[in-house]
């Protein structure tokens, strides 16, 4: 349920789910009626504000999709966008000419907010609705996936989980949640532990053959293509660039 929320907050995705040949899911009846089940749902250790920001740009997403859903917040547009909610406001005020349309109670209309967001790169319009087809319209100038899309962690300098990441002595994946580590032959397999982990981390070699650790954001997770997955576990795993060697003083004379 935590990765279907992100997946539809960020990305406009709905992941598969055990009930969808009947065509239902699960995150529909969840942001129905998300105040009973984020209690049942989502165990404590997880309430540091992350998912309760993705279940309110979810939110954000769904008035989007259902207009007659009603209004939206100004912490929902602005969970959607991440960014700080004094960002919206300042959107809302005269002297920005009103680029957020808003009604007394300050409730920005579905039609603003869309309207504004088309204007975003970061924005992923919704292709849920899609899915079923065989193509995907991707937004901007994304590259459409082939394929069913798979997320991976986001570590703080930009780079994601990778096949690569592998121990080339072993062959297997170090991956680790807080300071709790765990090793995988399969990458799958860690791919999955990382998905449970709050702050996601992981081993790998740098450009000098060091092994080093790198942690995740958390909050970010990268869409990628299975198949641009599948055609790095079986590639050669790359070795390490060779470190350069230190030039020895010259003997005195």
């Amino acid at each position: 349920m935590a990765l279907n929320l992100d997946a539809y907050a960020y990305y406009g995705l709905k992941l598969p789910t055990a009930e969808e040949s009947r065509g239902v899911h699960d995150l529909d009846g969840f942001l129905e009626d998300r105040t009973s089940k984020i209690v049942t749902l989502f165990p404590r250790e997880w309430d540091g504000g992350v998912m309760e920001q993705t279940i309110t740009a979810a939110l954000a997403r769904r008035k989007l999709d259902y207009p007659k859903t009603g209004p939206m917040t100004p912490d929902e547009l602005a969970a959607l966008v991440k960014r700080p909610r004094k960002n919206i406001v300042n959107l809302l005020a005269p002297a920005n000419r009103g680029i957020l349309k808003s009604d007394s109670q300050g409730l920005i209309s579905v039609e603003s907010a869309r309207t504004w967001l088309s204007k975003r790169d970061d924005f992923h319009p919704s292709v849920w609705q899609q899915q079923n087809s065989h193509s995907i319209s991707a937004p901007h100038s994304e590259p459409v996936l082939g394929d069913d899309p798979i997320f991976v962690p986001v570590a703080i300098d930009g780079t994601w989980f990778s096949p690569n990441d592998r121990n080339k002595r072993d062959g297997c994946y170090y991956v680790a949640s807080g300071d709790h580590e765990e090793k995988y032959e399969d990458y799958w397999a860690a791919l999955e532990f990382l998905g449970h982990a709050r702050f996601p981390g992981w081993r790998y070699r740098d450009a000098a053959g060091r092994w080093r650790a790198k942690t995740g954001r958390g909050d970010d997770w990268l869409r990628k293509s299975r198949t641009e997955i599948e055609t790095l576990l079986h590639a050669p795993l790359r070795a390490p660039a060779p470190r350069p060697q230190r030039q020895e003083a010259n003997a005195k004379q």
